[in-house]
């Protein structure tokens, strides 16, 4: 690694600090679980609503993981968000706390707008990612007796807000949506629900509800773990004479394939 590329992720160490120490935060999923991370996507949302530029998450992301500068001009309004001073921000020297002192002349690589929207403007800034693509799979999560699947491409995409996925915790890259089929989920999910389901999440969770697959059935049901380590994997319809609960002993656990946590219903029909 090169003393530039070092630098980098010293920079993106640096941001990722201040994002969490300034509560820019969520909590993490998958083996990050319970951990506070940044939340890049409130952050550059609260920095299109003060400065008025547009900004996408995937360039404070970016920035946090030392793959890229921001731009000279953003300082002043970064290190007043942050409460930081634009030397020890740029350089890792100096004191910390925000001052008003000048911009220090630093000229950092030019921000790629690769894979970004696009403005009119003659400079290319990145627009702030209001709406995500989330991909739609041909399969049935069967809340019931079963599913089927064709295969793990997506045959469609739905556009889900990425105010909805920050709200839900869910980082794009790991968002899809599912239909759900049968009624033992009644009344929480509905015969013909989409839903959106976290795939970053491959460990059942008491009390969540999760997308999973047991003997080569494909399910959505609420989990629950018991006293002596067994999962009790639960109907919510009352009706338990037709929708049983069951287990699954620590045992079997390994049957078990996580798809993801249901973490909200995206569309639910009339009928």
């Amino acid at each position: 690694m090169t003393n530039f590329d070092e630098e980098k992720v010293a920079f993106g160490e640096r941001m990722t600090e201040l994002l969490i120490d300034n509560g820019y935060t969520k909590f993490g999923r998958g083996e990050l679980k319970g951990i506070i991370v940044p939340n890049y996507t409130s952050f550059a949302s609260a920095y299109v609503l003060k400065s008025g530029e547009n900004l996408s998450y995937k360039s404070v992301e970016k920035w946090c993981k030392g793959e890229a500068y921001f731009g000279t001009k953003r300082y002043p309004v970064i290190c007043e968000m942050l409460n930081t001073s634009q030397e020890w921000l740029m350089t890792g020297k100096g004191s910390r706390e925000g001052s008003n002192g000048e911009l220090i002349n630093v000229i950092h690589e030019v921000e790629s707008s690769e894979g970004l929207g696009l403005n009119s403007s003659g400079l290319g800034e990145p627009d702030i990612e209001e709406f995500v693509r989330v991909p739609v799979y041909d399969v049935e999560l069967a809340a019931g007796t079963g599913g089927y699947s064709n295969g793990d491409n997506p045959v469609a995409t739905m556009t889900v807000s990425a105010e909805c996925l920050s709200r839900n915790n869910i980082y794009p890259p790991d968002a899809s949506i599912v239909k759900v089929r049968g009624n033992s989920m009644e009344s929480t999910l509905h015969n013909g629900d989409t839903i959106l389901v976290d795939t970053a999440v491959k460990k059942p969770i008491t009390n969540g509800i999760f997308a999973f697959i047991f003997d080569d059935e494909l399910r959505v049901k609420r989990f629950s773990k018991q006293l002596d380590g067994t999962w009790r994997i639960i109907s919510d319809n009352e009706d338990k004479n037709l929708y049983r609960d069951e287990l699954i002993s620590p045992f079997n656990i390994e049957k078990l394939k996580i798809i993801g946590q249901v973490m909200t219903i995206i569309e639910r029909s009339l009928f």
